[in-house]
């Protein structure tokens, strides 16, 4: 929604205890279209494709599944 990591930061300082899911499309390297600083602002990503979804994250929450 044109929004940049200054925008995401001020909504989550405003509703500390609520949680959020950005969705956001990807290259073909796996890189986000535009940006890649929105990776370091959150606690766990998970890529989807061609019908498993894979987790990574800032606590090790590694692991795949197919879906």
């Amino acid at each position: 929604a044109g929004m940049d990591v200054n925008d995401i930061d001020q909504i989550r300082k405003l509703h500390p205890n609520t949680s959020f899911i950005f969705i956001y499309h990807t290259t073909k390297e796996g890189k986000f279209k535009g940006v890649n600083e929105h990776a370091h602002e959150v606690d766990v990503i998970v890529q989807v494709d061609k019908g498993k979804a894979t987790s990574t994250g800032r606590f090790n929450a590694g692991g795949s599944m197919d879906i």
